[in-house]
This record gives structure tokens, sequence and C-alpha cells, in this order.
């Protein structure tokens, strides 16, 4: 038996069955006989794929230091010693990796194009949601069939009163429907063979009024001042000054939120978030080429909605690449 890795290379699989069913059989052997047997699964995949030399599992760029978490929380107390690996180089420096990243964005992509094209008013949560994720699906079976996949979808079309303050809850249903006035905050993700892809859009049901088109200008100014800022050597707390003032300047409150966080091989939905990659005031991280990170900069107006663009960029030796291939305007559902 066998089967075929993004590479070109065959990984056989009986030695790994064989493994697995003596493992079964002798209970008693598991403490000891896991980790080699993991190692080797692991070892094989990766010279499979041709990056066994690669930064993947590198261990050779460490950090001793570890996020001091508030007192009141947690109370104080002897921590062992924890290296953390500079997860945010982000092993999409790697030429594989960064078209792993690629893949995992792309179908993302899919879901949100499908919304902008399908999304009718009148419309129920639960038919555009499934619309969305079956088209996320036949993508990933046509052109990644090989991949292990888990993907989230969210058009916007939530129950307010059962959001339990996240925008990432899914409360839709058959009976929430897509009504002009509303401002949707859509959410795409996409884990796809260890890669996290994302994308989100705020869509306006029904021609905007003044107010809310002014709102999402600003916005989109913002997000496109970021990328155009974004290069090696700039800081992550710059970003997240110069989007906030962006905001200000227009006579908005700044979001308590920052502008973005750590994306491609990590991320805070898979509860894996890295946080030296937070795009945030207290972060002044160096920017480097190879980075994984969303730029995302919130405009609340508070009885009109929430206004936020979501892309993941890709640091490169002179600026950032935007993964997203989807529009970063102003979009409208008037039907």
């Amino acid at each position: 038996m066998s089967t075929r890795m993004a590479g070109a290379a065959m990984i056989d699989l009986n030695d790994t069955l064989s493994c697995i069913s003596t493992l079964l059989a002798t209970p008693s052997s598991w403490p000891g006989a896991f980790a080699p047997f993991t190692q080797n699964v692991v070892m094989t995949t990766l010279v499979a794929e041709r990056i066994n030399d690669s930064q993947i599992g590198a261990v050779s760029e460490m950090s001793e230091t570890y996020p001091e978490m508030p007192g009141p929380i947690i109370p104080p107390r002897p921590r062992p010693a924890l290296r953390m690996p500079m997860a945010w180089r982000l092993f999409v420096g790697e030429l594989l990796s960064a078209a792993y990243a690629a893949a995992a964005d792309e179908v993302t992509d899919v879901g949100q194009q499908c919304l902008i094209d399908n999304l009718r008013i009148g419309m129920s949560g639960a038919e555009i949601n499934e619309m969305c994720r079956s088209a996320m699906v036949a993508h990933i079976l046509n052109h990644h069939s090989d991949k292990p996949f888990y993907l989230h979808t969210s058009s916007g079309i939530i129950d307010a009163t059962r959001r339990a303050g996240s925008s990432e809850w899914c409360t839709w249903n058959r009976f929430m429907t897509a009504k002009p006035g509303m401002i949707l905050d859509s959410i795409f993700d996409c884990f796809l063979w260890g890669y996290w892809g994302n994308v989100e859009r705020t869509v306006s049901v029904g021609a905007p009024s003044a107010e809310v088109k002014r709102a999402f200008d600003i916005m989109i100014e913002a997000n496109e001042a970021a990328f155009d800022a974004i290069k090696p050597g700039v800081r992550m707390s710059e970003i997240d000054v110069l989007t906030k003032k962006i905001l200000e300047k227009n006579g908005y409150e700044p979001s308590q939120f920052g502008s973005g966080m750590g994306r491609g091989i990590v991320s805070y939905e898979g509860g894996h978030r890295a946080l030296p990659l937070d795009v945030r005031l207290y972060n002044d991280l160096e920017i480097e080429p190879g980075m994984a990170f969303s730029i995302e900069p919130m405009l609340g107006v508070f009885g009109l909605g929430a206004f936020r663009h979501c892309n993941t960029v890709i640091v490169t030796d002179t600026g950032c690449e935007v993964d997203s291939r989807v529009r970063r305007d102003m979009i409208v559902i008037e039907q």
C-alpha cells in the first residue's frame, strides 16, 4: 500500500501499518514505542517531500522567552524552562511551504468568491454557508485530494444575541436570512495539510448609506496602507500604529484590537497562535522575509457595524505579497 504526498516520491505504508498493528496488540509497549514510530513517520514524510533539510522541525534557532501571563488570572508559580521555536519565521520561507500556504488561501478564496457571486437578499444563512462549503470541498477534491483538510465557513448572517463575543461562532440557521441594511462579516478558513488559509470580507446587503460607505472607504484605506508599509526591518508595532492613525484622523475611535496575527503554520483558530507575530502596539518584532501574518485592521462603528477585510501576507525581500485574490474594495449585494 502506498500514498502519494505533495512531492513526486511515493511512501510505502506497509511498515507503518505493521507497526500500528503491533502497538494495538501490545498496549504495554506504547510508552516506549510511540516516540520512534512518530519520528520515523515524520522523517519519512519530510524526505518524500524533499524538505528534510528545510527549516521544518529545525531547532537551531530558539528563544528562551516565555510570554508573561496576567497575575490576577494565573497565580504565580514556578515554571519549567520553555523553549519557543522561531515559528514566526514561518517555514513559509521554504518554496514548498509557501506553495502550501497559498493553496490553503486559495481554498478560502473559493468560499469567499462563492458568497460574493451567489448571496442574494432573502437567502438563509444555512443555504449560503452550505453552498460556499460545497464549493470549497469540491476545489480541494479536484486539486488536493490527497491532503487532509478542515473548513470553517461563516457568511456573517448570524444571530447577534448568540455571538458570545466572537464573530467566529456559527449561529446561523434556516430561518435567518440576508436582509437589506445588514453588514456581514464573512469569514472563511481552511486547514490544508498543516497550513491555515483565511480570507474575510465585510459585505453590505443592499445599497449602503453614506455613513456605511465612508466607513468602508476608511477601513480599506487602512488595509492598503498597511500592505504598502510592510517590508523587512519595519516593526510589527509600526504597522498597527499606522492603521490606527488612519482611523483616528478620520474621526473614528482606534480599535482596541491589533491589526493582524500570525498565519501560515500558526493560527489562533487552531489553538496555536504565535504571539510574536501579533501586529499590535506592544510588539516591536522586526519583520523579516518569509514571515506570514494577517492584515485586518477593524473599524467598529456603534450602531452601524464592524468593518474588516482580512488577508494573509507573505513578506518578501522588498515588501509583501497578498495571498488572497478576492477583490478588496467595498462589496455590495444589491439583489
